[in-house]
Formats: C-alpha cells, sequence, structure tokens
C-alpha cells in the first residue's frame, strides 16, 4: 500500500500542532497549523526542537495510549505570513517539487526566515534564484544587507553582481502516458495532427496535465527522455532539410511547440533544451533562413526565443547560471534582430510589437549580469542592428541609463568616503 501523503494543514495525519506567536505577541488567527515532524525535520531549528521534546511525548502517549499531536509554541520574529510560505516550501521539498518564487520580494522576505529556520535547501534555492533574475535598486541594497547579516554563503557570479568579491564585476493510467507519448509527439513532428483530429493546444494540455500527475519517478524519467528525443530529432530535420521548404518549415513549427511543451512540464528539461539551443549554431543558421514569406512561423520562433528563452532567463522561471545567460545573449541577439528585420520589410504589423518586446528581453536579461558582461552585449547588440536597415534600437538608451546609474554611484561613494 503506498504511503499516505503528508498535506500542510491536514489534521487526520497531522503529529505536531503548531500555535505560532507572531512579533507582536498576538496568535497567528489560523492556529493551530496542523504539521508533520517528518517534514518540520527539513530545518535543523525544528529538528533540534523535536529531537528534545519527542522523547517524553512519545512516553506519554504511550501512558495515555492515544495518539495526540505534539502541542509546540513558536514565536516568529518575521511576518507570518511569510514564515507560513516557508514551512509550505518545506513540504513542496518533501515531494520532490521545485520551490517556486513569484517575485524578488518574496524571495528576499523568505530567506530570512529560511535562515533563522536552518532551512538549507530553500536557502540554496533563494539564492540560485536572486542570482537569475533581475533586481531594482531597492531589492539590491535589500540583498546585499540580508547576505551581510545573515553570513550566508553565496555563488560567485551573485557575488560579482553584488560587488560583494574582489572581482570584475503510481497511477496505472499515469504510466501508460510512456507508450503513448512517443505516437503523440510523431504525430506533431510530421504535421498529421489533423488527419488524427488532434490539436496542438489539445495534445500539449493532454502531456502537461498527465506529466504534472503524480506518476512513478522512473516513468517520469522515461517520459522526459522522450520529449527530449523528440526535441532532438526536430533539431536535425530543420538542419537537414535545406532543399525541402515544406518539411524544414514543419520540422521547424513542431520544434517550437516542443520548447512550450517542456517548459510548462520541468524546469530542469527546459534547462537543457536552452543549453542546446544555445550552443548549436547550425540551428540559428537554418532558423535565420526562414522564408521571409512565412510571417507566420518568423513570429513563431521570435516569440518563442523572446517569450520563452529571453523572458524565462530574465524573470527567473529557469535558472541558469551567468555563463549561460551571457552565451544565450552572444549567440542569439544576431538571429532574432534578423528575423525582425524580415518582418520589417514585410510591413508586418506584429513588428514594432516583436521589437518593443525584443528589446525588452534583452535588456532585461543583460540586467542578470555583472557589468562587463554587460558592456559585452551592448555591443553585440549594437552590431546586431547597425547591420540591417532598421530605424529602432533602445541599446543606445539602456547603456547610456547604466552609464549614469555607474557615476552617481561613483560620486555617491566618493561622498561617503569624507
Amino acid at each position: 500500500m503506498a504511503e499516505q501523503q503528508q498535506l500542510f494543514g491536514d489534521p487526520n495525519t497531522a503529529d505536531i500542532k503548531l500555535q505560532l506567536i507572531g512579533s507582536d505577541g498576538a496568535e497567528h488567527k489560523g492556529n493551530p497549523l496542523y504539521l508533520h515532524s517528518q517534514v518540520l525535520r527539513k530545518s535543523e531549528f525544528y529538528k533540534t526542537m523535536l529531537s528534545e521534546r519527542w522523547s517524553s511525548h512519545k512516553q506519554s502517549l504511550e501512558a495515555e495510549d492515544n495518539k495526540r499531536a505534539l502541542e509546540i509554541e513558536v514565536t516568529s520574529s518575521h511576518s507570518v505570513d511569510e514564515y507560513i510560505k516557508c514551512i509550505k516550501l518545506m513540504y513542496s521539498s518533501e515531494a520532490s517539487k521545485s520551490f517556486r518564487f513569484s517575485s524578488v520580494d518574496e524571495a528576499l522576505a523568505i530567506l530570512p526566515v529560511a535562515s533563522e529556520l536552518l532551512f538549507h535547501d530553500c536557502i540554496e534555492e533563494c539564492i540560485q534564484y536572486l542570482d537569475a533574475v533581475r533586481w531594482s535598486r531597492q531589492q539590491e541594497t535589500q540583498l546585499l544587507a540580508l547576505l551581510s547579516s545573515l553570513q550566508i554563503n553565496t555563488l560567485p557570479s551573485l557575488a560579482a553582481r553584488l560587488g560583494m568579491n574582489p572581482c570584475k564585476s503510481q497511477c496505472e493510467h499515469l504510466e501508460s502516458l510512456e507508450e503513448f507519448l512517443p505516437q503523440l509527439l510523431s504525430v506533431i513532428s510530421n504535421g498529421q495532427e489533423s488527419r488524427c483530429g488532434l490539436t496542438r493546444d489539445g495534445v500539449e494540455k493532454y502531456i502537461v496535465h498527465y506529466f504534472k500527475g503524480n506518476a512513478s519517478p522512473a516513468v517520469t524519467e522515461r517520459c522526459k527522455s522522450k520529449l527530449l528525443e523528440a526535441f532532438m530529432g526536430n533539431i536535425d530535420r530543420v538542419i537537414s532539410y535545406n532543399n525541402d521548404k515544406y518539411k524544414r518549415n514543419e520540422s521547424c513549427s513542431a520544434l517550437l511547440w516542443l520548447v512550450g511543451v517542456i517548459q510548462k512540464c520541468d524546469g530542469k528539461l527546459f534547462g537543457e533544451v536552452l543549453h542546446l539551443f544555445c550552443e548549436n549554431a547550425d540551428l540559428r543558421k537554418a532558423l535565420t533562413s526562414i522564408e521571409s514569406e512565412n510571417h507566420t512561423l518568423v513570429q513563431a520562433t521570435l516569440n518563442t526565443l523572446i517569450n520563452c528563452f529571453l523572458k524565462g532567463m530574465g524573470n527567473g522561471e529557469i535558472i541558469t547560471p551567468s555563463s549561460l545567460r551571457v552565451s544565450f545573449l552572444k549567440n542569439w541577439i544576431g538571429t532574432m534582430v534578423t528575423l525582425v528585420c524580415v518582418l520589417a520589410q514585410k510591413n508586418s504589423t506584429k513588428y514594432l510589437e516583436i521589437l518593443v518586446a525584443l528589446d525588452n528581453g534583452i535588456a532585461n536579461l543583460a540586467e542578470t549580469l555583472p557589468f562587463g558582461d554587460q558592456k559585452l552585449i551592448f555591443d553585440i547588440w549594437t552590431k546586431a542592428f547597425t547591420r540591417h536597415p532598421i530605424h529602432r534600437c533602445s541599446a543606445y538608451q539602456w547603456w547610456a541609463a547604466k552609464l549614469q546609474d555607474a557615476i552617481a554611484r561613483h560620486y555617491l561613494a566618493k561622498e561617503n568616503s569624507f
């Protein structure tokens, strides 16, 4: 029989009743919190607390012959809401799910709570998230103060951005998906979905729905392998179908669709796909040669590059090392600008909208990099636009603002030194 899943706030399975007191001495309105000792032990703070109290509690239960939950009281020096969010993340960790932060502000609020609870997995996830997204000046100041006060080990690339280092800146029906998935992917890859009475949106919903189900880890891994295999197959076809524009365009369309599906299914697999996209020069060349008459495919390609990759890395949806972010921008800015120019030459109604999204995507992702890498990206960005007859580029405005900000910081530091 499968082990019963432990859920946050479930009074039927909880062996801990937590009375949470706010920093102002007031009890949390949602008290008591029904929790599980196995999950709380993800935190060294609770692991120590429970080890001190569990033995006597167990003896008491044996004497009373009941299963009464252990009652504990904790006073939080932080926001009760953020404290509870941090506890909920322990349940995500227990279920082998990825931590999800909705914003930089949320990660900054949870980081000190995780540090107080000695919840090391959460601390690590916070640091990785904050390294991969851009911040405002206020958030940067707050992050620097937190890392300094909490004495948390951080990533070298994050430390460089902050100037901290002396460097230059089990269900049978679910498991049946394993057999059906290759057939679905083959239908899409060969452009036969309409003949089979399917739509891409419908197939996508099916795959995502079942992929997120509680299938066994082994099945999940094999499904991921099938998705990656289909992805690689479409890349090969896009590259090899030089003399068959129809087949090349079909494979390109299927490839872009697969990127979106993988993004919704699995973050780690999406990171692998991003890496493969980033390094494949032949793929870049093939996508650059898309027929200008095929506006729909050109727009779809740009939408994937901008909305899936640029925005995905820029807003922290996909956590990537700074080296990969630099590599993606270096390798793909030229291709993306070329495709935008194809739309411009044909007076596509989507041209300006996509150009603005591209400019914002490049700038936002570049903001996650140290200053030296930002300068490199600026040079590549401006050269790409110089090679094409296009009249609008926000690279200069962005770089001027960066330099103005750097000068302001210099003079502020100089004034504070006196």
